[in-house]
């Protein structure tokens, strides 16, 4: 956790306060994904969608769908599609959002 003299950054977890009275962060936890000094932006790993995994990677056009839940990232660009994932190895290809988790938008890298 950060003293009040550093700031936040790519990895760090923001948790909303439970009283927010915002609907679009209301008990969200976010994963903030960049922070620097044009803005920050991050994903809401806590609210579950209604639409499963299968007919979000067959929208994008991803013929073998790779296991996983959907969530509601937030209420910017609601129909764009990020996902994070987990490797060992490093993927230069996404964006490293801490020690081995990676955030993409392209299908083509799951397909």
């Amino acid at each position: 956790m950060p003293t009040p003299n550093e700031q936040y950054g790519k990895g760090y977890f923001l948790i909303a306060s439970p009283v927010l009275p915002d609907p679009n962060f209301s008990r969200t936890v976010v994963l903030l994904c960049n922070h620097d000094e044009q803005g920050s932006f991050g994903l809401v790993i806590n609210r579950p969608a209604t639409i499963s995994a299968k007919e979000v990677f067959e929208e994008m056009g991803v013929s073998d769908s790779p296991p996983g839940k959907i969530f509601i990232g937030g209420p910017v660009s609601p129909s764009q599609v990020f996902y994070l994932c987990r490797s060992k190895i490093p993927l230069p290809e996404l964006d490293a959002i801490s020690d081995g988790v990676y955030m993409g938008m392209s299908g083509e890298l799951l397909d």
